[in-house]
């Protein structure tokens, strides 16, 4: 996670990697406990989604990082944070965009 967001140095979260987030094996809690917090701060959709990173990120393990299965919807919203880091994309846009057109295809850097 660190490759991406720089801010998970120093944090149990450092070395997650996207395919922990999607597996649920990344440690992070099942639901961040302000859930509903971000629609209602009204900021755009990439916003909420780089608060409930850093709101992850400040907030203990569900389990080891790794090795741990607790599903998360915690972390399938990180997830898609990171693919928005690696896109410059929104991530709501680029899977709409990507799907339809048929270009996904492996990510070459490991997240």
């Amino acid at each position: 996670m660190s490759q991406v967001f720089p801010n998970a140095i120093g944090t149990p979260y450092k070395d997650v990697t996207l395919e922990q987030l999607v597996s649920h094996r990344g440690g992070v809690q099942p639901n961040p406990p302000n859930w509903w917090a971000y629609p209602q701060s009204g900021q755009p959709l990439i916003k909420q989604r780089q608060q409930a990173v850093q709101d992850a990120l400040n907030s203990a393990p569900a389990g080891t990082p790794g090795v741990t299965y607790t599903y998360s919807n915690w972390g399938v919203m990180i997830a898609g944070a990171m693919l928005e880091v690696y896109f410059c994309c929104p991530s709501h846009i680029m899977f709409i965009t990507k799907i339809d057109h048929q270009e996904i295809g492996p990510i070459p850097i490991s997240l």
